[in-house]
């Protein structure tokens, strides 16, 4: 993964690893956490979050992630729309969380 085409792409130009990040969702509701990947230089930021552990099917763990997904998708929506995907590093399968 690390030498392919998308991986070079993940990384080229402006981008965040494990960039933290705290966001009021609502009254004292308070979501914490860290993107692994954030890319804001693109026509929609783009956040990809990586999955290292055998998944199986990875339809069914992507929607295992949907809920995860959402609170990235809102975190980072305060700039502006932003693309959701999932990267399982076993098999390099790049999946994107859509309307999450």
């Amino acid at each position: 993964m690390v030498r392919s085409s998308e991986w070079t792409w993940y990384v080229e130009g402006e981008h965040y690893r494990e960039l933290e990040f705290v966001h009021l969702a609502a009254q004292r509701e308070w979501r914490v956490g860290a993107l692994d990947l954030y890319r804001p230089d693109t026509p929609n930021a783009v956040i990809v979050d990586f999955k290292t552990h055998e998944v199986g099917e990875v339809e069914k763990a992507a929607e295992a992630s949907r809920v995860q997904a959402t609170v990235y998708r809102d975190a980072a929506g305060v700039r502006g729309d932003v693309d959701v995907r999932l990267h399982f590093t076993r098999g390099n399968v790049t999946w994107p969380m859509e309307g999450s």
